[in-house]
């Protein structure tokens, strides 16, 4: 690990550490990963600036960095694949104006290699500063627009979870075109 990753991590868990406790001293019970990530979002970075001072220092790239690490810290990214190599994705349907759907019975599979766009979309976005948005990962497949991930995305950090679906569809097409070569 760099420096820079060992001040990320650091940074990271004293931001769960404080947004867990402030949802206790707010009577909350103890707060699972999801409850502090919920209480994240709705914080924002100047909410997190009042309740963890020294986020104040470090500039919007490496608050994304930093941003990318607590989602890992709380359970990661929500994108689910199936498969050895993965070739499957676990999405949800978009409905275009609504948040990603939460339904336990309102899911599918579909293969990786199927997909043909990769979309980080505004969720929730207020005011002009991107960096305060909300994002939701969507991928088309077959004309269909699905949520990869129920999860939101403050600002920038976004750009990890599409990262990883890039790489995924990337290797997926790659080893369906291997396949077909050995045919």
């Amino acid at each position: 690990m760099t420096e820079a990753t060992n001040i990320w991590t650091a940074t990271a868990s004293e931001i769960t550490k404080a947004v867990r406790e402030s949802l206790i001293a707010m009577n909350c019970g103890e707060p699972g990963p999801g409850d502090v990530y919920d209480q994240l979002m709705l914080l924002g970075r100047s909410g997190l600036e009042e309740l963890v001072p020294s986020v104040r220092e470090i500039g919007a790239r490496e608050f994304d960095s930093v941003m990318a690490v607590v989602v890992d810290l709380l359970g990661g990214d929500g994108i689910a694949v199936h498969g050895e190599l993965p070739i499957w994705l676990r999405v949800y349907p978009n409905v275009e104006g609504r948040l990603p759907a939460y339904s336990a019975d309102d899911w599918r599979w579909i293969r990786l290699s199927t997909i043909q766009e990769v979309q980080p979309r505004r969720a929730i976005a207020i005011g002009d500063d991107s960096r305060t948005w909300q994002f939701m990962v969507n991928v088309v497949a077959n004309g269909q627009v699905y949520s990869a991930t129920q999860r939101l995305f403050l600002g920038a950090s976004v750009e990890k979870p599409v990262d990883r679906l890039l790489t995924l569809v990337s290797a997926a097409v790659s080893e369906e075109q291997r396949r077909r070569m050995q045919l």
